[in-house]
């Protein structure tokens, strides 16, 4: 396997660790397929009941997407048109994302520290999602002029009334509390019993049925799972997101924000969004909207579209490099404010593109 994969199967459990610690374990092409590739693998190999998937070091499960390759691909590329660098991740990632919400097999995700953007497409498939107390979750993409892309536009669209505009829109972090309570993740374990239950799992008796494996799985998590005792920042909030479900614009947005009360989480998010991409604000309201009536698979067929589209708009590129190339964190937004993204402007990103296609 890959540098930037560690993969083996133990025991009946087919482990695969995102290796790279630098960029937070963030998903590259290599990554992508390379995980793809092993699941193509171990899907009928007997040897193989269950997946356990997690990130190297302390710091994240995976940061998100190598959105820094993107952007020297759309640096570099002289022609007008789709980049081909930007759709074959696209389909990748994506392809890869359905292949774990459909896996037949049980899948662990070991959500300790950053899991973010593409993190949580990897995350919001699996069978088991174990955080830890350390645990920190966010869909960040508003800050890069994207849209909450893999697969958010389903698994947002399952939460509780209003609140997928918010984290959307806000890029509000959420902790493991916050986590369980939304049914984002399923377990909080210690961040040091990782060993331990990588022991648990090998020493279990696995059964051809994949029914009576995952039961087996959640029977272990559970034994080993603890009280965060860390506050909910969504728990009191969540009435006043409930009137955020029915927006129909941006403004009407800002307008009940405002009568939400203070505090420091919900200022933080609420700055992030007004230095966000007003195109992406406006796209993710349009994207969620829409996304009530998809399915899973229609839901990532429209997130291709939408994402070749995003890299084809000026503010995906100008958001990169704000954010992570110069790191100047001033984006030029185009347009600049809310109030110039126009229903034309929005309704631009959804035109269905000739040619494209994420499922064979």
């Amino acid at each position: 396997m890959t540098a930037s994969i560690i993969a083996f199967i133990q025991q009946g459990v087919g482990h695969i660790t995102l290796n790279s610690q630098k960029t937070l374990n963030a998903l590259n092409q290599e990554m992508v397929e390379g995980i793809s590739s092993l699941l193509a693998q171990w899907h009928n190999d007997n040897n193989v009941s269950c997946i356990f998937l997690s990130g190297s070091g302390d710091r994240a499960f995976c940061a998100g997407g190598d959105i820094k390759s993107l952007y020297t691909a759309l640096k570099e590329q002289t022609e007008s048109g789709i980049n081909q660098t930007c759709l074959n991740f696209f389909i990748s990632e994506y392809r890869l994302d359905y292949a774990i919400h459909t896996y037949p097999k049980p899948i662990i995700t070991w959500n300790s520290g950053i899991t973010m953007g593409g993190g949580m497409g990897l995350m919001n498939g699996a069978s088991h999602r174990i955080v830890t107390p350390e645990s920190t979750l966010a869909m960040p993409e508003i800050t890069i002029g994207l849209y909450p892309d893999v697969g958010a536009t389903w698994f947002f669209n399952q939460l509780s009334p209003g609140l997928a505009f918010f984290l959307s829109l806000t890029a509000a972090r959420l902790n493991a509390q916050d986590a369980l309570e939304l049914k984002l993740a399923d377990f909080c374990l210690p961040k040091d019993s990782k060993d331990l239950l990588i022991t648990k799992l090998s020493q279990t008796s696995w059964d051809k049925n994949p029914e009576i494996n995952r039961q087996k799985i959640t029977e272990i998590c559970s034994l080993l799972s603890i009280e965060t005792n860390i506050p909910s920042l969504t728990k009191s909030y969540l009435k006043d997101f409930s009137q955020l479900d029915q927006i129909n614009t941006i403004e009407e947005f800002i307008k009940i924000t405002k009568t939400f009360s203070q505090s420091s989480w919900l200022d933080k998010s609420l700055e992030t969004f007004w230095k966000g991409s007003p195109s992406s604000a406006g796209v993710i309201l349009e994207q969620l909207k829409r996304g009530r009536r998809l399915s899973l698979k229609e839901a990532f067929e429209s997130e291709l579209n939408l994402s070749v589209h995003c890299s084809l708009k000026p503010d995906f590129q100008e958001g990169i490099r704000a954010l992570l190339i110069d790191k100047d964190q001033t984006p030029k937004w185009t347009p600049a404010v809310h109030a110039d993204v126009t229903q034309e402007w929005i309704a631009s990103y959804f035109t269905p593109i000739d040619g494209l296609k994420l499922f064979p």
